[in-house]
């Protein structure tokens, strides 16, 4: 199966489960991208992360990081409520590993916890300067600018 088919697939599971949740277009998701290499990519690895966005072929996105803005322990309670740092309304979107992909407008509200931990990606709200990353083996890496900048 390939990954958009895939990642349709998994679209339609989750909206029948009632998340709420739009695909962006490529322009946006490019757009989105940037906005997360900004805020949450170490600037010496900038380079390498848009060569790595120019193939086809998936990305591991914690391995660009900003040290300075990783969490070196999970916070307690659950990622989505983290992730907005409280407030359900706030707007949060999602990358996939494969740059390829749109990239997804979500509902935090509308997401259950084990839907997060189990869709290896990029989950990030820039209000709150946060952003939650899967693994491919499940490990969550919290990430959050805490009053920093992000480097432009």
């Amino acid at each position: 199966m390939s990954a958009a088919v895939l990642q349709q697939t998994r679209l339609g599971q989750l909206r029948k489960l009632g998340a709420v949740l739009a695909p962006l277009d490529q322009p946006a998701t490019q757009a989105i991208h940037r906005r997360f290499m900004e805020s949450f990519v170490d600037p010496l690895r900038h380079d390498e992360l848009l060569w790595a966005l120019s193939k086809r072929r998936p990305i591991d996105h914690h391995r660009f990081l900003r040290a300075d803005v990783v969490w070196p322990s999970a916070p307690a309670g659950a990622s989505i409520a983290w992730l907005t740092a409280g407030s359900p309304e706030a707007g949060c979107f999602r990358l996939e590993r494969e740059p390829w992909l749109p990239g997804v407008r979500l509902q935090p509200a509308s997401l259950d916890e084990v839907w997060v931990g189990s869709w290896p990606g990029v989950f990030v709200c820039f209000d709150a300067g946060r952003a939650v990353l899967v693994t491919l083996d499940y490990e969550r890496i919290f990430c959050n600018l805490r009053g920093r900048s992000p480097y432009r």
